[in-house]
């Protein structure tokens, strides 16, 4: 597969996650969403922004962020996705890099976090839709 493909692979994968986003509110992965993040008996602020050109994450408390790369369309449940954690700054506070797997749930979003696809999930959240 040519170079070039592979980088629009992921491009291509986020705007058919995102799709509807900007006609259809509905869409389970769109907007800004908050919430508390937790691992042991630490806890964060998070906020996760759905954008047709990206997913940016934010975890303010730590003044750390970056964004969410697609990692793979192979769930096997509808209101599930995988991407990779690319942080872009506040590496003196947070791991660079991470696995993340988000799933709609009734109230919201459930939020796991690894260091690689398929480790133990080491951080965890229930994120919240903001209002419009």
């Amino acid at each position: 597969m040519p170079d070039f493909v592979k980088r629009l692979l992921p491009i291509v994968f986020l705007l058919d996650l995102l799709s509807g986003a900007a006609a259809d509110d509905a869409s389970p992965f769109s907007g800004v969403w908050t919430g508390t993040g937790f691992q042991g008996e630490h806890s964060w602020s998070m906020r996760v922004t759905f954008a047709p050109e990206e997913v940016r994450i934010e975890y303010p408390s730590l003044e750390c962020g970056g964004t969410w790369v697609p990692a793979s369309r192979n769930s096997k449940h509808e209101g599930e996705a995988f991407f990779h954690e690319r942080l872009e700054y506040g590496h003196q506070a947070c791991f660079a890099d991470g696995f993340v797997r988000i799933r709609t749930t009734p109230s919201g979003i459930d939020y796991e976090w690894s260091r690689s696809a398929g480790s133990l999930v080491e951080a965890t959240a229930s994120l919240r839709r903001e209002p419009n």
